[in-house]
């Protein structure tokens, strides 16, 4: 079976026979729950940049067909139940969201379980698992199972581990001017400069520590950390999973 792609997306849950969507688990509105100064604002955040997009002639022809005509009227009725996608509260804030490569396939609330499944610092039967529907019930025992051998890399690399805490916001750095969507525009000879930009900046005794990081999976390593906060977050929640590929 070819696979393309890993999404785990977040399924609503039924609670006294009606049916919560994850939004609303969390206390997030809809935009006709708005004030209608609370649209209105969101009509000029949201809206407004859309329509002046497709004026201009930016986009593909349904979406300008669409846009260039919209009103304040017409886009509240239209999307009334939408939810605000900004609108994140606060217990939300430091939830992980989506990783590596193809970001943007991933929604705005779901995980990037493809990064799971290629994780090489879980068992080959839990990457596997990564592409199974799940229930709120599952999402925490396969929680449960990723920490058992998160807790174990930890126990292996606590020298590298402690290392890596104190270098935390050079690494972060790091990985900012390194970012994938940066690098893959790269041709070969612009990869070099970069590199060797990387080098002077940053110095050998980092970048050695980069490597280490590297040959111990330390990157797969933060991916199943943020995996079982997400599953956590959302099982505990009594939300369930669908697998999408």
């Amino acid at each position: 079976m070819v696979r393309i792609g890993l999404d785990w997306c977040l399924k609503n849950k039924e609670k006294d026979g009606i049916e919560i969507c994850p939004e609303e688990t969390v206390g997030m509105k809809r935009l006709k729950q708005l004030s209608e100064d609370g649209q209105k604002k969101a009509f000029e955040t949201y809206a407004v940049p859309k329509i002046k997009d497709a004026r201009k002639g930016d986009g593909p022809e349904e979406f300008i067909s669409d846009w260039k005509n919209m009103t304040f009227e017409r886009w509240t009725k239209e999307y009334a139940e939408a939810f605000l996608e900004e609108d994140i509260p606060e217990i939300m804030k430091d939830l992980p969201r989506t990783f590596g490569p193809f970001q943007a396939m991933a929604g705005w609330m779901s995980f990037r379980g493809k990064c799971v499944a290629r994780c090489e610092v879980i068992p080959s039967d839990l990457r596997e698992e990564a592409y199974r529907d799940m229930e709120a019930d599952q999402m925490l025992d396969y929680a449960n199972r990723l920490e058992h051998h998160a807790t174990q890399w930890e126990k292996n690399n606590a020298e590298l581990l402690l290392d890596a805490k104190k270098n935390n916001e050079k690494i972060k750095a790091w990985e900012r001017e390194n970012d994938w969507i940066i690098i893959v525009r790269m041709n070969e000879k612009q990869k070099a400069q970069h590199e060797k930009c990387m080098s002077e900046k940053y110095g050998n005794k980092f970048i050695g520590l980069l490597k280490s990081l590297n040959d111990a999976r330390y990157w797969e390593y933060g991916i199943i950390k943020d995996a079982i906060t997400w599953l956590r977050f959302w099982g505990e929640r009594g939300h369930g999973m669908h697998a999408w590929y």
